[in-house]
């Protein structure tokens, strides 16, 4: 069964391979692939566990997953561009970074360490100002390039 789930997987990639436009689309296809795969995996692991158990394992994963991409994030945009030089890199670090401790602090209590709620309410309402930060920040970095971004009306791109 978990080997036909990931055949079948890989095949639907391969298929799909018409939509990736670019050179890369056979690694993300094997990525795509893996990824189904580890999930056809845990399937058939938790198949004869009980749904409330199924349901704390799959928080676990989905939790711990989560914070990887995020470290992963801050990580790859970090060595790609120096975030800290411009406002909108630090929003895109601010938020993630946030979430990241919002993340270890659910690792932390599935496991069985309870902090204080309170510090995760504080996380939690910390997001909002900087996606609000980042709105303002876009808005400037709109203004100040005018019609020649992409997407505007003398782009000829423009949807409206």
């Amino acid at each position: 069964m978990i080997i036909t789930a990931w055949i079948a997987s890989g095949l639907g990639l391969v298929y799909l391979r018409q939509f990736f436009h670019e050179v890369r689309w056979r690694q993300r296809a094997w990525w795509g692939t893996a990824v189904l795969g580890c999930a056809a995996v845990v399937a058939y692991a938790v198949s004869g566990m009980p749904a409330p158990e199924v349901q704390k394992l799959l928080v676990k994963i989905v939790t711990v997953g989560s914070l990887a991409a995020v470290v992963w994030f801050v990580w790859r945009y970090s060595i790609m561009d120096k975030w800290w030089t411009h406002a909108l890199g630090w929003t895109l670090i601010s938020k993630d970074l946030l979430l990241a401790l919002l993340f270890v602090m659910t690792i932390l209590a599935l496991f069985g360490v309870n902090l204080s709620p309170w510090l995760s309410i504080g996380m939690l309402a910390g997001i909002p100002p900087i996606l609000i930060w980042r709105t303002e920040v876009w808005q400037r970095i709109h203004d100040t390039a005018g019609d020649t971004m992409p997407g505007s009306a003398q782009d000829g791109s423009s949807k409206r």
